[in-house]
């Protein structure tokens, strides 16, 4: 089909839809009669409808147009089977107006609901927050001279600040409220990832004083909030000067401008002696990382004071024939080589560690029975390190290592058949023991030893019996 065709086809449709839709609409109103209007009353409308319209005595330019529409109306209600037909037609077209009328008012009612309950939940939001700011701020800092300033935030020379620096002053009610139920000074650097790294206080004054002089404070109706950077002079200080006054984005630029401002670069080296793999986190969440940083380099990153940097060695759960658990990076599980909330620039270092996760059933062994790692720390401590969550500088974990994992192509040609057999037969020992099969695995052990004795009692008749010979 042209194009051309398929818009003439489109056209009549919408005019046979439009058509249809009109004649749905007033036929009984084109004659001024009701709907339970007798034959002879539809009779007696026409004619009078027709004498009023008909073109002869209607000198209106759309005489023809209501003569023909009377003329319509009469064919469709003068008839009893076209006027039961159009009837259901009306019937039909005001039952899809009433459900469009109620949809519509049920929606509207819906959006009402919604509205209502993101009040309520905005509402209960604000107030816990706000019992939250109260909790919060009953565990600042406390001072309220300059002297005591000094004593809790700068270090022994006074010159410069010893922690990260974050401090709200306020004149009067209304700048205390703004603080606390606008801004929500101090969340969310209350948290514990901030407790090491800021140090926060809030003071109220009803004049100006050293303290408030010291740090340029004005009394009025906002809040004077000041940040001071870990090392930096207590002079150099920065003020928060808010560029947007609604409500949740005066909470957002604050929340930036302190971060901001606690942004820090470190350099982590690796003197491990194998790559690691790094991990970022920020309150409990993975927000950077890198993976295989190879020994004796070094990588910059730029963090947030608070952040937490973990390394683990790469190879962990990698070696040939183990298939990877499938945990997060930043398991409790895992092995840490390095694990440390970063407070300040400078290099951080990775040292030397042997960490290995030498078993193919180490989480197996560790729940083995359900004792767990503690109950035999000598054992799993050397043997699961990673399951077990600590780091060995044990000569054990070097000789577990060649024994059980090493691959099995840079071991002597005489000496792969043994070890391929001894790998094996320790697996099948441990499926066995975990599917509680112990009394087959008892028997299966002893069957091998019976074994090993037969052979050696077979072994000794046969050197006796060649010494007899040679006698």
């Amino acid at each position: 089909m042209s194009l051309a065709r398929l818009r003439i086809f489109v056209l009549l449709v919408l005019i046979g839809w439009n058509c249809i839709s009109a004649r749905v609409d007033d036929y009984y109103q084109i004659l001024g009669v009701k709907r339970t209007a007798s034959d002879d009353a539809i009779q007696k409308a026409y004619r009078r409808r027709a004498r009023e319209t008909h073109p002869d005595k209607n000198r209106t330019p759309n005489a023809n147009d209501e003569f023909r529409k009377v003329a319509e109306a009469f064919e469709v209600l003068g008839d009893a089977k076209s006027r039961r037909a159009y009837n259901k037609e009306l019937d039909a077209k005001a039952r899809r107006r009433a459900k469009q009328h109620e949809q519509k008012m049920y929606q509207q009612q819906m959006k009402r609901r919604r509205a209502e309950a993101q009040r309520h939940e905005q509402s209960r939001l604000h107030d816990e927050r706000i019992r939250e700011v109260a909790a919060s701020q009953s565990k600042l800092v406390k001072f309220s001279t300059l002297e005591q300033f000094h004593e809790t935030m700068s270090d022994q020379t006074g010159r410069f600040f010893k922690n990260h620096f974050l401090c709200m002053f306020v004149g009067n009610r209304a700048a205390e409220k703004k603080g606390d139920e606008v801004i929500y000074f101090p969340i969310p650097f209350t948290s514990k990832e901030y407790r090491d790294t800021v140090r926060i206080g809030k003071i109220r004054f009803n004049k100006l004083t050293e303290l408030t002089k010291f740090f340029g404070v004005r009394n009025g109706s906002d809040p004077h909030i000041v940040f001071g950077r870990k090392n930096d002079s207590v002079k150099n200080y920065r003020v928060f000067k808010p560029k947007r006054r609604d409500t949740r984005g005066l909470r957002e630029e604050f929340v930036k401008w302190v971060e901001g401002l606690m942004t820090i670069r470190v350099r982590l080296a690796n003197s491990h002696p194998l790559p690691i793999n790094v991990y970022v986190t920020r309150e409990g969440n993975l927000v950077n990382g890198r993976d295989n940083l190879r020994s004796n380099y070094q990588m910059t990153m730029t963090l947030q004071a608070g952040d937490r940097i973990v390394a683990t060695d790469a190879r962990l759960d990698k070696f040939p024939g183990h298939n990877a658990r499938k945990s997060s990076p930043i398991s409790s599980k895992l092995t840490f080589l390095f694990d440390e909330s970063i407070t300040s620039e400078g290099l951080y270092e990775v040292s030397n560690k042997r960490c290995y996760d030498l078993s193919t059933s180490c989480e197996e062994m560790a729940m083995f029975n359900k004792v767990g790692c503690a109950n035999h720390p000598e054992f799993l401590h050397n043997v699961c390190p990673a399951t077990c969550g600590v780091c060995s500088d044990h000569f054990a974990s070097d000789a577990i290592y060649f024994i059980f994992h090493l691959p099995v192509h840079r071991f002597p040609g005489c000496l792969q058949g043994i070890v391929t057999w001894s790998r094996n037969l320790g697996d099948d020992l441990v499926d066995m023991a975990m599917q509680g099969r112990n009394a087959v695995a008892v028997f299966f052990v002893l069957g091998v030893l019976l074994a090993f004795n037969i052979a050696h009692i077979l072994s000794l008749f046969k050197s006796k019996s060649t010494q007899a010979t040679q006698q």
